[in-house]
C-alpha cells in the first residue's frame, strides 16, 4: 500500500493524497489494469445541527 501520491494532470494542475488526510482511507496499485485507487471514507453533507427535515407549509 502507498502512504501517499502526487497527480500532475495535463494543465498542470497538482494534487496531493495522503493516507489519512482529508478523508483519504487507502491509495492502492491494480498493476494488472495499470490502475491506481484512490480510496475515500463516506462523508456525509450538509451543515451541523442540520436534521434534514422539510419545512413545514
Amino acid at each position: 500500500m502507498i502512504d501517499k501520491m502526487e497527480l500532475t494532470m495535463t494543465n498542470g494542475t497538482v494534487h496531493h493524497f495522503r493516507r489519512g488526510e482529508f478523508g483519504v482511507e487507502a491509495i492502492m496499485v491494480d498493476k494488472d489494469k495499470c490502475f491506481i485507487k484512490v480510496s475515500f471514507k463516506e462523508r456525509e453533507f450538509g451543515k451541523r445541527g442540520d436534521d434534514h427535515t422539510p419545512p413545514e407549509c
